[in-house]
């Protein structure tokens, strides 16, 4: 398997003759970034640690503080659309890059107010209020008045 960077120069190389899992496997790193470790370690952040957080999960954080997504898109060189898609986890694939410019940029914001950066009361108390209906939507799978009558929609 080649794990390889953006600008192709950093690449790391397994090797492995053995079953998956029956690791560990030899790892070859080429360039000076090494490219496994940050494999590894966004491996360990979103699938391995149990209770870890996912960058869906900060920018629904950023949201529920009052960030709006045009913001949060604008300084990610991105699109709302994107971010709302990794958000709502309709977005299954994403950059390494992305992953990580979304936890600096939360880690930045969250230690701030969205007034500090020039942003409207009124734009904020929006974002929370959407924010926290979502996260009731992602915590309810199906709704009372769909199991009670599951042909009906409310």
């Amino acid at each position: 398997m080649w794990a390889v960077d953006a600008t192709g120069a950093n690449r790391a190389y397994v090797h492995h003759e053995q079953g998956w899992g029956e690791g560990p496997f030899a790892v070859t790193v080429h360039g000076d970034r090494d490219v496994w470790a940050d494999t590894e370690d966004v491996h360990d952040r979103w699938v391995v640690r149990p209770g870890s957080q996912r960058f869906d999960s900060s920018l629904q954080e950023l949201a529920e503080r009052g960030w709006p997504t045009s913001f949060l898109a604008a300084r990610l060189e991105t699109t709302p659309h994107t971010l709302a898609a990794i958000r709502g986890r309709q977005r299954r694939r994403w950059a390494l890059a992305l992953d990580r410019a979304i936890q600096r940029l939360a880690t930045l914001l969250l230690s701030s107010e969205p007034a500090d950066h020039g942003i409207a009361e009124h734009r904020s108390r929006r974002t929370r209020t959407a924010a926290l209906r979502r996260r009731a939507a992602l915590a309810q799978p199906m709704s009372t008045a769909l199991r009670e009558e599951p042909g009906r929609v409310p």
